[in-house]
C-alpha cells in the first residue's frame, strides 16, 4: 500500500474509506461506547437520531467495495496471493480471533448488563465457521494448490454461503 500513488484507483479513498468506517462504528455503538459523549457534544442533534446503528450500514458498504477490488486482484494475479500473504494471514487471523471472543462471550460480560446472552455460540458459529474457510481459502492460495477456476468456484462458494446461508440472522427477507 505504500508503494502505491494517490492516482491509483484502488487507494484513492482507502484513508477516507477505513476513518469513516471507524467514526460509522464509534456512531453506532450507541450507548455501548463509553466515548459516547463526544458525540452529544460535537455532533449536532445526534440526540434526534432514531437509530445510530444504521452508520454501521456504511461501514459495510466500505467494506464490500474493497473485498470486491482485492478479490479481484487475487483472482487475475496468481501472485498476489503470495505478495499480499502475511497482510491476507493477519486479517484471517485478527477475524478468527475476535469471533472466538465474541464464541466466548468476553464482549458481552466487557458492556453492561455484564451477563453472557443464551444461546450466543449459535449466532456466531457461522460468522466464525466462515472466517476459518475464509482463512482455509487464503492458505490454498497462497500455497498454489487452487487453480485459478477451482479459487473462482470456491470464493463464489463462500460468498453464497455467506449471503444465502450463514446470514440467517439478518436481511432473511
Amino acid at each position: 500500500w505504500k508503494k502505491r500513488s494517490s492516482d491509483d484507483p484502488k487507494s484513492r479513498y482507502l484513508f477516507f474509506a477505513v476513518a469513516f468506517s471507524i467514526f460509522a462504528i464509534a456512531f453506532g455503538m450507541g450507548q455501548n461506547l463509553y466515548l459516547q459523549w463526544i458525540f452529544w457534544k460535537f455532533i449536532p442533534m445526534f440526540d434526534r437520531f432514531r437509530a445510530p446503528n444504521r452508520m454501521i450500514w456504511f461501514a459495510w458498504f466500505f467494506g464490500s467495495i474493497y473485498s470486491a477490488i482485492g478479490l479481484d486482484l487475487l483472482l487475475k494475479n496468481r501472485d498476489a496471493a503470495k505478495k499480499y500473504s502475511r497482510f491476507l494471514l493477519w486479517s484471517c487471523a485478527v477475524f478468527v480471533g475476535i469471533n472466538l471472543i465474541a464464541i466466548t462471550g468476553l464482549f458481552d460480560l466487557a458492556f453492561p448488563p455484564h451477563e453472557i446472552r443464551a444461546e450466543l455460540w449459535k449466532l456466531i458459529l457461522p460468522s466464525f465457521s466462515l472466517a476459518i474457510c475464509v482463512t482455509i481459502f487464503f492458505l490454498l492460495l497462497r500455497r498454489g494448490i487452487l487453480s485459478a477456476r477451482s479459487a473462482w468456484i470456491f470464493a463464489a462458494a463462500l460468498i453464497v454461503f455467506d449471503l444465502f446461508y450463514f446470514d440467517f440472522t439478518w436481511h432473511r427477507n
